[in-house]
């Protein structure tokens, strides 16, 4: 790996999930002095503690003592640790650098780095995009906030990396500098862990803090938030949206400047232009990403993949091939008419309501940890209910949106609710698992939430029971 200087001599590494034992890899391998403290204890985070005690770093499990801010010239923070974490709030207390893994990985990388942002469709967009650049011919890799941390990507061998980043990272980076950047939505989320909106949108725009005139921030046109951090970047705007290319631009003129790249929909066609002028990219029926949010996402990583200098023509073949990742908008099957679709990477209201348009005559299966969030704008979509099935912490608030409006049932699990589901639904309608909350009350993720409701669905259809 190329010799990084960093300006500091000790570190500590606050978290020791994947990203945060890469992290403490990357700063040995730099010759830095580090301490990892972790809050968990468990079999597996030991042995990866004695793994690390073997390149000299002493871990400290089982909680976190402000003792290692006091010893540490800097702190890298594993994502979702928030600042109110006492490591962190001691060592911003005495002025020492706070890094996220993107900004510790970015002094590192020697290739360039798309990165990805917004409220909902990241993943989605992450994974489209390196594949628009692998099908281009490009060896691309996805990494970041997606199971593959940007701390190991840029140690690997590739053309590009496209990198998924959280508010989380983006809240703790400085001079992290995408050559394009995607803000895909701003929406409210993540309020346990940001102090309101505002908070989580100035996150949200440090993806652009250290772009410059030559790189490229792409933004949803139809979005207020995203909109807002094109308008305060430094770097040249691009939009897209679900109209035509003149409604796009139109939609951008709070720019204040004109849009160096766009797309949008014209005559069932996904459309750009750019630098590369126009170009004609794939019909809108070939796409498999159902849903207008999916549409958006393609948008967006076409247009990106497009200003990266791949062929028009080859992103649209790419685009038709790209099947649904799991858990988002999935269709699981159709039992005897009734459509079962696994949304449960929906964590926030935004992603349900995303979910939700196009849909007519559905029973929605919601609830979980509504993260201090307002599930209020679900009830706006009422008229779209056959009826609502609540689980988990959020079961109380639901019921006082939906009983007495549409018909209303509690479940203790995923299981009983499909169950209760099925018995409601006709030939026509749409049993949504779309929950609009984390599934940490419950689950160990929203991808067991989301097997367990795949099982379930399973189980239903091999009995012949609707």
């Amino acid at each position: 790996m190329t010799h990084v200087i960093l300006p500091f001599r000790r570190a500590a590494v606050v978290g020791l999930g994947r990203s945060g034992a890469a992290a403490a890899r990357l700063l040995v391998g730099a010759g830095i002095e580090v301490r990892v403290t972790e809050a968990g204890d468990s079999p597996a985070l030991a042995g990866v503690a004695a793994e690390l005690a073997a390149l000299g770093v002493v871990t400290q499990l089982g909680g976190h003592s402000e003792g290692i801010a006091a010893w540490a010239e800097a702190l890298v923070v594993s994502p979702g640790v928030p600042p109110a974490n006492p490591v962190i709030a001691a060592a911003l207390r005495r002025g020492i650098p706070v890094w996220s893994e993107i900004e510790l990985a970015w002094r590192f990388a020697r290739v360039p780095v798309l990165a990805v942002t917004g409220t909902n469709g990241k993943t989605t967009t992450t994974t489209l995009l390196a594949a628009l650049l692998q099908a281009g011919g490009l060896d691309a890799v996805a990494a970041g906030n997606i199971g593959y941390p940007l701390v190991e990507a840029v140690g690997g061998s590739c053309d590009v990396i496209v990198c998924e980043v959280s508010s989380f990272q983006l809240a703790f980076s400085d001079t992290f500098r995408p050559s394009i950047a995607i803000v895909l939505n701003v929406a409210d989320d993540h309020y346990d862990w940001h102090a309101g909106y505002d908070d989580y949108l100035s996150a949200k725009a440090r993806i652009a803090r250290a772009q410059t005139a030559e790189d490229l921030l792409v933004a949803g046109s139809a979005d207020r938030g995203a909109r807002s951090i094109a308008a305060g970047a430094p770097s040249r705007p691009a939009a897209y949206g679900l109209g035509d290319l003149a409604s796009v631009h139109a939609a951008a003129r709070d720019l204040h400047r004109p849009l160096a790249a766009a797309a949008g929909i014209e005559g069932g066609r996904v459309v750009a232009e750019g630098s590369a002028g126009q170009a004609s990219i794939v019909e809108v029926a070939k796409i498999r990403l159902a849903g207008p949010h999916n549409l958006e996402n393609v948008l967006a990583a076409s247009l990106a993949a497009l200003e990266w200098g791949v062929d028009p023509e080859v992103i649209g073949a790419a685009v038709a091939a790209f099947s649904p990742l799991p858990h988002r908008s999935t269709l699981i099957g159709e039992i005897d008419g009734v459509r079962y679709i696994d949304d449960s990477k929906a964590t926030n209201p935004h992603a349900t309501l995303s979910a939700l348009q196009g849909l007519e005559r559905v029973v929605l299966i919601a609830g979980g940890r509504a993260k201090g969030l307002d599930l209020s704008a679900l009830a706006e979509h009422a008229h779209r209910l056959v009826g609502v099935v609540a689980m988990g912490e959020a079961t109380d608030e639901l019921e006082g949106l939906f009983a007495g409006r549409v018909r209303f049932a509690t479940a203790t699990w995923v299981e009983e609710a499909v169950e209760t589901a099925a018995g409601w639904a006709a030939p026509g309608d749409t049993v949504l698992l779309s929950p609009a909350c984390s599934s940490l009350d419950q689950y160990a993720s929203y991808a067991e939430r989301g097997d367990r409701f795949a099982a379930a669905v399973a189980r239903l259809e091999q009995a012949g029971v609707r």
